[in-house]
Formats: C-alpha cells, sequence, structure tokens
C-alpha cells in the first residue's frame, strides 16, 4: 500500500518538478550565464554605476520591508479569521481575499482610487478632520510597501 502510495506521488511530483526546472531554473540559469558572456565586464559596469547600485539597493529593502509588512498584516488577520467567529467575518475574509484574486494592475489602480491624492478615503480624511491638502500621498518606496504588503 505505501509503495503504491509513493508511487503515485512520484508520477505527479515527477512533471510538477520538470516544469519547474524548464520555468523557473533553467531562465535564472541562463540569465546568471549569460551575464559572464563578457567575463566579469557586465559585472564591473553594474558596480560602477551608481543607478544600478541604488536600484538594487532600493529593490531589496523594498522586498524586506514588504515581506515584514505582509507579516504584520497577515498573521493577525490569518488567526483573527481563522480562530474567532464575529459579525462580518465571513465579509472580512472575503475582502481579505479579493487582492490575490485581481491582478496587479487592477490593485495598484483600486489604491489609486482609493488611498491616492484625491482618492476615496483620503477626501473623507481630509474632510472629516477639516484639513486643506491630504494626509498623505501615495508616492515612493513607502506606496510601494503598502499596495505590496497589502495584496501579499
Amino acid at each position: 500500500m505505501k509503495s503504491s502510495f509513493r508511487r503515485q506521488s512520484w508520477m505527479i511530483a515527477f512533471p510538477v518538478i520538470l516544469l519547474l526546472l524548464w520555468t523557473v531554473v533553467y531562465p535564472n540559469a541562463a540569465v546568471i550565464a549569460g551575464s559572464f558572456e563578457n567575463g566579469l565586464g557586465h559585472w564591473r559596469e553594474f558596480a560602477a554605476s551608481p543607478a544600478d547600485r541604488e536600484a538594487l539597493w532600493t529593490s531589496i529593502v523594498i522586498s524586506v520591508a514588504s515581506v515584514f509588512a505582509s507579516l504584520a498584516i497577515g498573521v493577525p488577520l490569518a488567526f483573527l479569521l481563522g480562530r474567532f467567529d464575529f459579525p462580518g467575518r465571513r465579509l472580512l475574509r472575503a475582502v481579505a481575499t479579493l487582492p490575490a484574486a485581481l491582478p496587479p494592475l487592477v490593485g495598484v489602480i483600486a489604491f489609486l482610487f482609493l488611498y491616492g491624492e484625491s482618492g476615496l478615503v483620503t477626501r473623507i480624511v481630509q474632510r472629516g478632520l477639516g484639513m486643506q491638502e491630504a494626509p498623505w500621498r501615495l508616492k515612493g518606496v513607502g506606496a510601494i510597501v503598502f499596495v505590496i504588503s497589502y495584496t501579499m
């Protein structure tokens, strides 16, 4: 019985592993190998370019900050939705899973319409607090981390 189960598992896993090798490992290996076509020339150019180093550093900062912000939002939300029963739980669960079902571009545009400088939530807060200008602006690294964190 166990042998049959293992064989079935490998029959499913093997094509998945092949697909991952073909679509993830091979393209990444090809890009890395291609970067050495000119020896270390491309790597030296990259290291000498302040703009390239800044882009790399910003990408790393956004990645790490997004992971921690997603953890700070997702873990308590999962605990709340998984452990407690309260009115509106089903609606909150649906709203929380909505970003996963939407294409990324739609999510970014939705954030602009809701939280952008002239967005719905922004205007409600602005009028509620009697402010002349929008209380926040969605731009830069903070905005990127905010959108990624919510959608993840």
